[in-house]
């Protein structure tokens, strides 16, 4: 598997991520009462977004073209 299939809508690692989003994103939601753990989350996702823009510039060779689809 090429780097760049990782990010592809169909990939295997997609799916994998989408049932774990289902199975835990709404259970990890009801969670979140204050505005001290919004907060937390928030700095969590902005850390994992960047995280994603740095894996998508190292392994695919034209990023803007996947952000773009």
């Amino acid at each position: 598997m090429e780097p760049e299939e990782i990010f592809e809508p169909g990939s295997k690692s997609s799916k994998i991520s989408a049932l774990r989003w289902n199975k835990y994103g709404y259970l990890l939601s009801k969670k979140i009462m204050t505005p001290e753990s919004s907060n937390l989350v928030y700095r969590l996702m902005k850390l994992l977004e960047y995280l994603f823009l740095t894996l998508l510039y190292f392994c695919c060779r034209k990023p803007e073209e996947k952000i773009s689809k």
